[in-house]
């Protein structure tokens, strides 16, 4: 069977005032031209296909549109998942009706567990998606308020889930969540009482830095789960499965082996993204669920890039440019004086620039032993603008209308100078 892991797409996800929902068009549309040149069996998408639980309308639309073009036109099959960012109920309504054409549609997890059966020319493949619930929802679903992390969480599923699990057949999870392989678990917990912070940190506290201690890639733009929780479910629950396709890291990456992958997002939501590669998991999967992986690379319209040096440098570099650059751009910017209004100023030149940050060195008497850099977020009156002008209309403002706030602002600075 030849099954397309896809997951994270957060269609509506705003950042730093830009709506992303151009850029996500773009790559949907890419994605769509390679589904219909290689023509899988079915698509898997893990959680998160929206990034709010109440999505705008123009997030509808693109999801709607992308999703009938592949069930109606192209009469492909798709299983998709609740991720944490979805509603579970708004992506359950209609699911029974959707089943129909071919959509699958999985917001809450049922009692008993609902699995989905697939034939290829070899048999059955048996899918088994596990939306994404939070534990205190589980909890309420089974009446069971012992539950009280995700790790306990998955247990009670996984009780349902394995009644009528047959091990003959070839079988598929879908999953939506931070997992980790159980000897990387150990491990962490084992550094950690060794520490003297008895089982603080691994039951309560999990930081990103105890997220990347058991081998996971993770990013800016992830959400966590909890807070101040532990996150982390162990992938041995995932052992009988032939793949597993998780969702909610935005990095591809393997877990523990090839048989368990997360997709990552097809676009970039970050700068810690800046070097990842974006794209979907091709799975070849043959009568004995062996299987071989490729990766499918997406390219976006506008890149993720940083730029450092002093402002003026930066801008006279945009500025040798036959065009103005369309990249999302981080701005690190070395001058230690005042600067009057540099994020203007850097738009004019870069007008797809996200963030301003003034970065430099603390003297010796005021940086602490660490000797940090100290980085400043800056929002200049423009990006103030540009971020409210987004967040009414839903529209990212125009060169013409930039140009105009632009020149108000240099207005009003040349008057405040002449005072």
């Amino acid at each position: 069977m030849k099954i397309l892991h896809t997951a994270d797409w957060h269609i509506g996800k705003w950042v730093n005032g830009y709506s992303m929902l151009e850029d996500q068009r773009i790559i949907l549309q890419q994605m769509l031209k390679q589904i219909e040149r290689e023509r899988p069996d079915v698509i898997l998408i893990a959680g998160d296909l929206y990034d709010r639980s109440i999505p705008p309308l123009g997030a509808v639309e693109l999801l709607n549109e992308t999703l009938s073009t592949i069930v109606s036109d192209f009469q492909i099959p798709v299983i998709a998942i609740a991720g944490n960012h979805d509603s579970n109920t708004r992506l359950q309504f209609g699911s029974r009706l959707l089943k129909a054409s071919g959509l699958h549609l999985i917001g809450m997890n049922q009692i008993p567990f609902e699995k989905i059966k697939l034939q290829d020319s070899f048999g059955d493949v048996i899918f088994y998606p596990i939306a994404y619930m939070d534990p205190l929802a589980v909890a309420q679903m089974y009446k069971d308020e012992t539950i009280r992390t995700h790790e306990q969480a998955m247990a009670k599923i996984f009780e349902t889930l394995m009644q009528d699990f047959d091990p003959s057949k070839r079988n598929v999870a879908i999953a939506h969540g931070y997992f980790a392989s159980i000897d990387s678990m150990f491990e962490f917990e084992s550094n950690d009482n060794i520490s003297g912070e008895t089982d603080k940190k691994s039951s309560s506290y999990m930081t990103n830095d105890s997220l990347r201690s058991v081998g996971l890639q993770i990013c800016d733009s992830e959400k966590r789960l909890s807070i101040g929780g532990n996150d982390l479910v162990s992938t041995h629950y995932f052992e009988p499965f032939h793949y597993t396709a998780l969702g909610h890291l935005h990095s591809h990456q393997k877990v523990g082996s090839t048989r368990i992958q997360y997709a990552g997002s097809p676009l970039k939501y970050s700068f810690s993204e800046m070097n990842h590669r974006k794209g979907m998991i091709w799975i070849d999967m043959d009568a004995h669920g062996q299987i071989q992986e490729r990766f499918i690379p997406l390219t976006p319209k506008r890149d993720f890039k940083i730029v450092r040096g002093y402002l003026q440098d930066i801008i006279d570099a945009g500025n040798q440019g036959e065009e103005p650059c369309k990249d999302y751009i981080r701005a690190e910017i070395e001058d230690k004086q005042i600067l009057l209004s540099p994020m203007a100023k850097l738009k004019a030149v870069y007008p797809y620039a996200m963030e301003l940050v003034r970065v430099y060195q603390m003297s010796n008497e005021t940086q602490d032993s660490e000797q940090n850099s100290l980085q400043i977020q800056e929002n200049s009156p423009l990006d103030l603008f540009c971020t409210f002008y987004c967040q009414v209309t839903e529209e990212e403002a125009n060169k013409d209308e930039i140009a105009w706030i632009v020149k108000a602002l240099e207005c009003y600075e040349k008057g405040e100078q002449e005072k």
